[in-house]
């Protein structure tokens, strides 16, 4: 009988079932099947050997979970898979001090996270930002809740998931395959589980920090989770819930680059903000499958993941913009590159205006996934499979409702400033009391427009009043669609012993809306009948905040309050902003994803050695589309056009992924893969907005310039897109939906060693990727006819530069990763259950993500990440304490107007710990009570000014603790 090797994409995956190959002693650990929130299943351990399995005598060892346990599952999950792969267990998820799934992830060989507020929320997986990996669950592409592909993991509840299964090498049936790897996220499968299973959790949260009076710094988790099997086991249920309400607070201090001259050629920070955050993230969660199995030929599944996300943020703070009348006290030489440069670290500006910020954040985001299965096994041994999925999330972000107030008539009152700027960035002090609501005095805090930011025409219609604060509204939509057809069976064709081939059909669409909008004054000046251009806040609603953490000398409260009470008792309003770039943000995103694929499974002796694995081909054919708006000019000559375009294209990608069993004890694997990542959607978008320049005129004929002055222009050497900058009066900025894919050839080798009884491993893994292209901004040339202009003459040129992103030179990524975990017990019994689980990454790139020459640094990639875990298990007892580090990296975060921004983010190192007790016999037996801590060194989030290296952004979260107890009946 042919061995049916693991596949990287089957549902029924040997990985899956967790049954181990490792030859056991009675005093072995029983491989168990992860169950979520510190369950496992009872399995028998047992040995496996091709040619004697039905002569072995198996010794059944029973056990529950535990942190140990945890680790073989994922070994057996790595050891048994024919592809490379990571492999967390629920164990791992369920016990690891870990606010999420990204920070659980964070822990494996070549992965890494980006912390968001303190919390981890992105993987950077092999030295790549989250555009190049892609999110499964149960084997089935998920949308994201961002505005890209990249999926955001706190979205997802570890108490809810089986398994996680990283495919660093894809075989040929795995749809939605990354470039940098693939995520598939696995829930509990109960007629596999077999037998009846009750959990319930309960943790209590409490944060460091408690900055904001008005909100709360504790929280709780709490989750429950029922699988049972019913009519002779042909009928098994699962349903999960999950409820998280998660405090989380930050202190942030920045500056706005290096450019004011002291008068003596040292340079000093041009402004800066200081602020103290509070958030408060809500999450409940669903998870349900039912399994219907009437005979051994028959399968039928049904599964469901409903999730809803809230995040309610709000910010107090400084805004230190119009700062005048530098006076040095302190300076410092800075090497930057090959150049030295003396920066002011010390000083005073004298005649300063200052502004006040309350701004809140909100994000609402709905979604569900579900998927039917139904496998069908014929008699001549062909299985047929047939799945469809659906996924979707609904997702509305108030990215930032910012209110602006300030001291004096519409903030007329200058200050003095100090700042000191050091390794925890700048600090200020200021010399006025922010903290005033008083209006019988000179100084007090009134809601107004203290450095009259915005379009003049966009603001029009709020003179004399003008910019009291902003309003950014994003509405996003996602939908995926899928349907997939497959045959298999086992072969024996000599090597050849399984085939596998089918077709997926992917549908997917995004939508993207931007409703942004001006806060101005809501209150009419009785004597002008106009706006009126300061605003008294009032007291029944104010408080004040503290920031003393962030500042220099005693003025360090200010009126604190949030905008929406301001709203609601009318003192500001919110009006329409007519502005090009707004439109831009809107757009829609389709495409239609065609994958057919066929796969061979091998099994062959080299000498003595097996040598097992898989090839096939994947073709992809895809059709997107994309429509939206192309927008010139703001207020009342606004115009705007409608636009779409439209784009077809295909790859065939090859893989093979081989495994040479050395030894009972040793495997070297081989992968090879064509893989590609879509582009970013954002990026694929249609909508844009442009200009007109009625100045573009011949001087000579008073006239716009001709087709033939340009051919003119290029005949004289100049380059084409050049003679057309010079002289089209037409530019633009936007999308492009004709992107091709991010295409790469990726080799990988590993090798790795399994010590006897389950007691440790030791794996040495190197990459190397080379990507065919990469998408950066390029100008390019378009075509504006039918585009509105604003000049009364018609234009003679109709084509003008386009920045826009596209298709250009790729370049390698390439690393190693060293892993591995040691329980002591291997070498004396008396040092059982004492052990240690380290990884090591490092990585490099020759990418250029903004074009040749340009020296900049590709996104998410960090020199060098590693892991360390050490922990103690014995008789119920556990304690560990995980250290983590992560190099200096380009992190992307949300910028000015919503969109994505790169930021050089310094290196950290995060330390958590966690302690329990599981009572093993008596009344109290499977109850577990728990102590987690979360960055208990309070690591800092600091990111550095890009030109020069000088501290930028400097944010500190506070430790988290947890107090929690779970329980299972069994």
């Amino acid at each position: 009988m042919v061995k049916k090797r693991a596949s990287a994409s089957s549902e029924q995956d040997e990985t899956n079932q967790l049954t181990s190959n490792i030859r056991r002693t009675a005093l072995s650990l029983a491989v168990a099947a992860a169950l979520p929130s510190a369950m496992a299943m009872p399995m028998a351990a047992y040995a496996q050997d091709e040619d004697e399995a039905n002569d072995e005598v198996i010794e059944e060892i029973v056990t529950y979970g535990t942190f140990r346990q945890s680790l073989l599952n994922s070994l057996e999950a790595k050891r048994n898979n024919s592809s490379i792969v990571e492999a967390i267990s629920a164990e791992d998820i369920g016990k690891l001090p870990d606010v999420s799934i990204a920070e659980s992830l964070s822990r494996l060989p070549g992965l890494s996270v980006q912390r968001l507020n303190g919390r981890g929320q992105v993987v950077n997986l092999r030295g790549m930002s989250p555009d190049f990996s892609t999110g499964l669950l149960n084997g089935r592409e998920q949308v994201s809740v961002g505005d890209n592909r990249g999926v955001e993991f706190d979205q997802y509840p570890s108490e809810l998931l089986q398994q996680v299964m990283v495919y660093k090498t894809p075989d040929a049936a795995l749809i939605g395959q990354g470039l940098s790897g693939t995520v598939d996220l696995r829930t509990v499968r109960p007629l596999e589980y077999g037998e009846r299973a009750v959990n319930l959790n309960l943790r209590l949260e409490q944060s460091e920090y408690d900055l904001v009076s008005t909100r709360d710094d504790t929280g709780e988790r709490y989750s429950a989770t029922y699988i049972d099997q019913f009519a002779d086991d042909t009928v098994g249920i699962v349903l999960g819930y999950s409820h998280a309400t998660t405090p989380s607070y930050g202190q942030n201090n920045n500056a706005w680059g290096y450019y004011v001259d002291d008068g003596s050629g040292n340079v000093a920070i041009g402004g800066g903000r200081v602020w103290a955050r509070a958030s408060e993230l809500d999450r409940d969660s669903f998870m349900g499958a039912l399994d219907y199995q009437p005979n051994d030929q028959l399968t039928i599944r049904f599964d469901t993941f409903i999730s809803s996300f809230t995040e309610d943020q709000i910010k107090h703070g400084f805004v230190m913009a119009n700062l005048g009348g530098l006076t040095a006290t302190a300076t410092e030489q800075f090497q930057i590159g090959d150049q030295t440069a003396n920066i002011v670290t010390a000083g005073t500006y004298s005649d300063s205006q200052l502004s006040l910020e309350n701004n809140v954040f909100l994000r609402d985001a709905d979604m569900q996934s579900f998927g039917f299965n139904v496998d069908y096994t014929f008699d001549n041994s062909w299985v047929a499979k047939f799945d469809v999925s659906h996924s979707s999330i609904d997702r509305s972000d108030t990215a930032e409702f910012e209110s602006n107030s300030a001291p004096g008539g519409a903030g007329s009152l200058n200050d003095t400033v100090t700042f000191e700027t050091g390794s925890y960035g700048t600090r200020f002090g200021v010399g006025r009391d922010y903290s005033n609501l008083d209006y019988s005095t000179a100084d007090p805090i009134y809601a107004t427009s203290p450095y009259g930011w915005g379009d003049g025409n966009a603001l029009a219609p709020y003179v004399p009043a003008g910019q009291f604060g902003y309003n950014k509204v994003f509405d996003v939509e996602d939908d995926i669609n899928a349907f997939r057809v497959e045959l298999e069976r086992d072969l024996e064709w000599g090597a050849i012993t399984g085939v596998e081939f089918g077709v997926n059909l992917t549908n997917r669409e995004k939508t993207r809306v931007s409703n942004e909008g001006v806060i101005t004054s809501g209150i009419i000046d009785s004597g002008t009948g106009l706006l009126a251009e300061q605003v008294e806040i009032p007291s029944s609603i104010a408080g004040t905040a503290d920031l003393s953490w962030g500042m220099l000398g005693s003025n360090t409260r200010m009126v604190a309050y949030n905008p929406y009470d301001l709203l609601a008792a009318g003192a500001i309003q919110q009006g329409a902003y007519l502005y090009d770039d707004i439109f831009a943000k809107a757009w829609v995103v389709e495409e239609d994803v065609l994958s057919t694929y066929f796969k061979f499974e091998l099994d062959y002796m080299l000498g003595e050695m097996p040598l097992s694995g898989n090839f096939g081909l994947q073709f992809q054919d895809w059709d997107q589309s994309s429509s939206g708006q192309n927008a010139f000019g703001s207020g009342a000559s606004l115009v705007n056009e409608s636009f779409s375009d439209s784009e077809s294209d295909s790859e065939l990608l090859p893989s093979v992924n081989l495994t040479l069993e050395m030894t009972d004890n040793q495997k070297l694997r081989f992968g090879y893969a064509r893989t590609l990542a879509r582009p970013r959607m954002d990026e694929m978008k249609a909508s844009g907005f442009y200009s007109f320049d009625n100045t573009a005129i011949d001087p000579g004929t008073g006239e716009f310039y001709t087709q033939a002055d340009v051919d003119a222009l290029i005949a004289a050497g100049v380059p084409e897109i050049q003679a057309y900058d010079t002289l089209s009066p037409w530019s633009r900025n936007g999308g492009n939906t004709k992107l091709k894919p991010w295409v790469a050839d990726s080799f990988d080798l590993s090798y790795e060693y399994y010590l006897d009884d389950g007691y440790g491993y030791f794996a040495a893994a190197v990459f190397y990727k080379d990507l065919k292209s990469y998408i950066f901004d390029q100008t390019l040339l378009f075509d504006f006819t039918g585009l509105p202009s604003t000049s009364a003459t018609p234009p003679n040129l109709f084509i003008g530069p386009t920045t826009s992103p596209q298709n250009g030179t790729g370049g390698s990524i390439d690393g190693y990763e060293l892993s591995g975990s040691l329980d002591l017990g291997f070498f004396t019994p008396s040092l059982e259950g004492l052990g240690l689980v380290y990884t090591y990454s490092r990585n490099d790139s020759a990418i250029e993500p903004n074009g040749p020459g340009s020296g900049s640094r590709l996104p998410g990639l960090s020199d060098k990440v590693w892991n360390m875990t050490l922990y103690y298990e014995r008789d119920g007892f556990s304690a560990r304490v995980n250290q983590r580090y992560r190099d200096g990296y380009v992190g992307e975060v949300s910028g000015f107007g919503g969109a994505r921004t790169g930021s050089d983010i310094e290196e950290e190192t995060v330390v958590d710990a966690q302690i329990s007790y599981m009572f093993q016999s008596g009344r109290f037996d499977g109850l577990t009570i728990l102590l987690q801590g979360q960055n208990l060194t309070d690591e800092p989030f600091r990111t550095v000014d890009g030109g020069t290296g000088l501290p930028n952004e400097y944010q500190t979260f506070g430790a988290t603790y947890s107090l929690g107890v779970s329980y299972g009946l069994y």
